[in-house]
């Protein structure tokens, strides 16, 4: 570090890449911590002192909406084989194929040698296939600010889409409004390292003597809500699918779940709050059956909250159920919306066996926590869905 150039503290910093992105001296590379978080190194014999990484960074120069504009609905596509693919309603493939079809270029995550998230640009409507569904994983950002900037310069229609802060990092180092520019960030609970994503699959490879070829976050084969893991591996030579139905049954959906393997930024997270920074924020509507149960949903259901006037109309021309809704029914039961959530006190401990003791002693710990409750569970995972929404809107009801 120079004596003149200081960056956001490590625990604020969220690893946007902005700093890196903007120094024309590539003085600043993005390098992994000892838990796989990446975070801005400064090459001291390379910077200038221009204090171009300072005035970029977003945490330190907080990036506001000044538009003052905001509509939300909960949504979900008109086309239920696609809505099935999705993690939730379907609407990002929409807005993302209106871009498309105007000659544009999406950016959003991939899934990249089956366990590390990374940015990426598609332009056809099969790669964009590549960005569907969630992951819970920190993406590697690379050169993308950069590539986005280019694009827009040449007037190509660009949608962007990632979590808050690296739409907030994006719009930083940008430093002004493009009418060509659609960013949609997403509902976010928090982001686990590659790292320890890494070291979970191959803790699961060595406990069931398999190689698994690939990780689905949401999978709705079993149920329409999409809370389940799929994993398909090979068991010799022969190719299987496993479903995780409930959290209990592997450590990492159920740390990632409860926000015990979150980057540290994630439980002091300046963009989890109502005044979104993107055109678009999209997120699962859940328990929009209590609050509107004359509303069917089979595959699930998205919250979509419109941010700007542009974001607007881009909603506007897309196919899907829309029902008018407001913040109150978006947060009721979906409070990663406006907040974060509390730095759990087992985190560091979690982390610090995956790093120095790997797989076996997570799992042994993550047990041990779990104990009985594994059996509840279970239980939960067998019961179909149907009928839990059932029980669910009889208590609702009694209430």
């Amino acid at each position: 570090m120079t004596d003149k150039v200081k960056l956001a503290d490590l625990i604020k910093c969220t690893g946007c890449t902005a700093c890196a992105s903007i120094c024309k001296h590539n003085a600043i590379a993005m390098t992994e911590n000892e838990d796989g978080f990446e975070y801005p190194k400064i090459d001291i014999d390379k910077c200038i002192n221009c204090g171009a990484c300072v005035r970029v960074c977003p945490i330190i120069n907080p990036v506001l909406n000044d538009e003052k504009y905001q509509k939300i609905f909960a949504a979900v596509g008109c086309n239920s084989n696609e809505v099935k693919k999705s993690s939730s309603g379907g609407i990002f493939p929409l807005l993302a194929k209106e871009v498309l079809l105007q000659g544009g270029k999406v950016y959003g995550c991939r899934i990249l040698n089956g366990d590390r998230a990374v940015h990426t640009v598609v332009e056809t409507e099969e790669e964009l296939e590549l960005l569907r569904g969630s992951k819970y994983i920190q993406s590697s950002i690379g050169r993308v600010f950069q590539q986005v900037e280019e694009d827009l310069s040449h007037n190509k229609k660009v949608l962007f889409s990632g979590t808050p802060c690296q739409a907030a990092g994006l719009k930083a180092y940008l430093k002004r409004e493009y009418s060509n520019l659609l960013i949609v960030d997403l509902v976010c609970h928090g982001v686990p390292s590659y790292k320890f994503f890494k070291e979970y699959i191959c803790w699961l490879e060595k406990k069931k003597n398999v190689k698994v070829l690939a990780y689905d976050f949401r999978d709705k084969t079993k149920t329409d809500l999409g809370c389940v893991a799929k994993i398909r591996y090979l068991k010799g030579k022969k190719e299987k699918i496993r479903f995780s139905k409930y959290s209990s049954d592997f450590y990492y959906y159920y740390y990632y779940m409860l926000g015990k393997i979150y980057r540290k930024s994630c439980y002091f997270c300046p963009y989890a709050n109502a005044n979104r920074i993107s055109d678009i924020t999209l997120g699962d509507f859940w328990g929009i059956t209590h609050i509107h149960p004359e509303i069917s949903i089979d595959n699930g259901m998205s919250v979509v909250m419109i941010n700007s006037i542009k974001g607007q109309k881009y909603f506007d021309k897309i196919e899907a159920y829309k029902y008018p809704s407001n913040l109150e029914e978006a947060v009721a039961y979906n409070k990663s919306i406006i907040s974060s959530i509390n730095y759990p006190k087992e985190r560091d401990e979690i982390l610090r066996l995956s790093r120095e003791c790997g797989g076996d002693a997570v799992e042994k710990f993550f047990r041990k926590e779990v104990g009985t409750k594994q059996l509840i569970y279970c239980l939960k995972g067998i019961v179909p869905i149907k009928v839990k929404r059932k029980i669910k809107s009889i208590f609702h009801w009694r209430k």
